[in-house]
């Protein structure tokens, strides 16, 4: 869906064949290493997009100012993902709601935003209609 970060190979298995950079869009801030270069030219990560997407954001930025995104394939980590704020917890919805919303009409066009707010609507409309706890925020 438009507006939404997906981490590379997400769901996918290991491929531990190339040991070469792979550019990608986008890297979790848990894992990302910056350049001093990188994060001068762009001001870093924006605290407009506090606690989701400002990895996303800073990827798009870092691009844009000519330098690369690029995963090791042969790296690896562990993120207990979810710590802060608790697995859709209304703190976490509202967030994650806020801040699509804000990457998108900055990164996205004019139909990628549009595209964007019909799916939170019909998101925010489907847990309304269910009586789900997260429907505030949502909203």
């Amino acid at each position: 869906p438009v507006g939404r970060a997906v981490h590379h190979g997400a769901g996918q298995p290991l491929a531990r064949a190339s040991a070469a950079p792979v550019e990608v869009d986008y890297l979790p801030g848990c894992g990302l290493w910056v350049s001093r270069a990188a994060w001068e030219a762009t001001g870093g990560f924006d605290a407009a997009l506090f606690l989701y997407y400002e990895d996303a954001d800073l990827c798009r930025r870092v691009r844009a100012a000519g330098f690369g995104v690029r995963l090791a394939p042969r790296a690896r980590m562990a993120h207990a993902g979810s710590r802060s704020t608790g697995v859709e917890s209304p703190l976490s919805v509202y967030h994650l709601t806020r801040n699509r919303l804000r990457f998108v009409a900055r990164h996205g066009s004019a139909g990628e935003r549009a595209a964007a707010l019909a799916d939170l609507v019909r998101i925010a409309a489907g847990r309304s209609l269910r009586g789900d706890r997260r429907a505030g925020p949502s909203w």
